[in-house]
């Protein structure tokens, strides 16, 4: 089954994100751990975490059973013993940055996947994952089918659910 969005991509915004949280940790600034900044947590949250590639690692919603408890934890224990105005970053705390960190560029995320590109008559045919403006919420099988697109000449000319459905309707218009 295809994903219905870019994992690969998602990925690289939570890796992003989770490098700019160390480098305030490392500065003594403060960082940002809600799901509203988590790529995987917009995609995936709402639906209690379903396809989301950390708990399809540790088996546990909302990021249990990773190194962003132990975050939790110092931040949490750091607030209730010092007044937040006061409030430090650890070495321990950058350091359970740096394992969330590790955690998530131990994800086994997939590249996307090229697009096929083949020709019939005087048509190209390219075969892609579904673009994001037309991805619908995780759960819509429907959004699984393969874009495929066909050119005449450089220009676009229409679009199929399969490259023998795309040659069908190529034969239907020059009949």
């Amino acid at each position: 089954m295809q994903a219905k969005y870019n994992l690969h991509t998602l990925h690289q915004k939570v890796l992003a994100h989770w490098r700019e949280n160390l480098s305030l940790a490392r500065q003594d600034l403060g960082f940002s751990m809600s799901h509203r900044d988590c790529a995987f947590c917009q995609q995936f949250f709402y639906f209690d975490c379903h396809n989301c590639p950390i708990k399809e690692k540790t088996g546990q919603t909302h990021c249990e059973g990773t190194p962003y408890e132990r975050i939790k934890e110092l931040i949490c224990a750091r607030r209730r013993d010092t007044p937040f105005d006061d409030f430090t970053y650890t070495p321990k705390l950058v350091g359970a940055v740096e394992a969330e960190l590790r955690f998530l560029e131990s994800l086994p995320i997939p590249k996307p996947a090229e697009p096929k590109i083949s020709y019939y008559k005087d048509y190209t045919i390219t075969t892609a994952p579904l673009p994001a403006k037309h991805q619908r919420h995780p759960l819509a099988e429907e959004q699984s089918l393969p874009w495929v697109f066909y050119h005449y000449r450089g220009y676009p000319f229409g679009y199929a659910t399969s490259p023998e459905d795309a040659r069908k309707q190529i034969d239907q218009k020059l009949s």
